[in-house]
């Protein structure tokens, strides 16, 4: 009986043995696991204050927008003529400034686009008007069809330095 208690207890050492070595490989394999969980981790979390401040420069950008199609609609209202669409472009930086070019399409009298001309060129916002066509269409006589594209600057804020004043880049237009 001694014999076999004492292979029974060679037995259970071998045992414990092995489930201590299963146990030791299941924590590498867990430990190398969860590291690379961490270097994962850590990479999104370096990665997060760039796309951050990507999202805030977009925003920053473009909380600009609504208030400059509202002043075309206004400029519109004031000129009596009917916008068919007003859509901004792909903001463009130049000089310190980010150029929001809005492209309006609009149909109007001459008289009528004299006058949104006029009080596009006394609007604080709009800088420019550039691209602008002109189609007459017999269908709506003596209306016309027009399509223009305005420009306001907004301070770029990824620039901070010198900048221009409005006045100087609209002259360079």
């Amino acid at each position: 009986k001694l014999k076999e208690a004492d292979q029974l207890k060679g037995r259970l050492g071998i045992s414990k043995k092995a489930s201590q070595t299963i146990t030791e490989r299941q924590k590498e394999k867990e430990t190398k696991v969860l590291q690379e969980d961490v270097r994962r981790v850590k990479a999104a979390l370096d990665a997060l204050p760039a796309g951050v401040r990507e999202i805030q420069g977009k925003i920053k950008e473009e909380q600009n927008i609504p208030l400059l199609t509202m002043a075309v609609e206004d400029l519109a209202s004031v000129s009596k003529i009917k916008l068919i669409s007003v859509k901004p472009l792909p903001i463009k930086e130049k000089d310190g400034y980010d150029r929001l070019p809005i492209e309006i399409k609009f149909q109007c009298t001459y008289p009528e686009l004299i006058r949104f001309l006029r009080y596009a060129e006394k609007s604080p916002e709009i800088v420019a008007v550039q691209e602008m066509t002109v189609e007459r269409d017999d269908l709506i006589y003596p209306k016309l069809d027009i399509r223009l594209v305005l420009y306001a600057l907004f301070k770029s804020p990824q620039k901070e330095g010198s900048v221009q004043s409005q006045e100087a880049l609209g002259a360079q237009e």
